[in-house]
């Protein structure tokens, strides 16, 4: 079995503009996932291994996003207005 650890949520840097979600990260993203409240999936978004992402926030809500990297996982709450 495989042991993750998770990484230093001040890895990760947030940037909203307008419904755009513009992630930086100290490590190569792998994969993301923005999750509402009640627990559904509502993006689920392979990257292209680089320290960027953008995810469209799909209305107001506050979500979590999920970023899968190549040190392990970080979990962000997101709230849209």
């Amino acid at each position: 079995s495989t042991a993750v650890e998770n990484v230093e949520a001040t890895a990760t840097h947030l940037f909203k503009n307008g419904d755009q979600l513009m992630v930086e990260c100290e490590s190569a993203i792998n994969r993301l996932y923005l999750v509402d409240m009640t627990g559904k999936v509502l993006v689920n978004q392979q990257c292209s291994m680089t320290n960027e992402a953008t995810v469209t926030l799909p209305q107001s809500g506050v979500f979590v996003l999920f970023l899968e990297t190549t040190q392990g996982y970080i979990a962000h709450k997101v709230i849209n207005n």
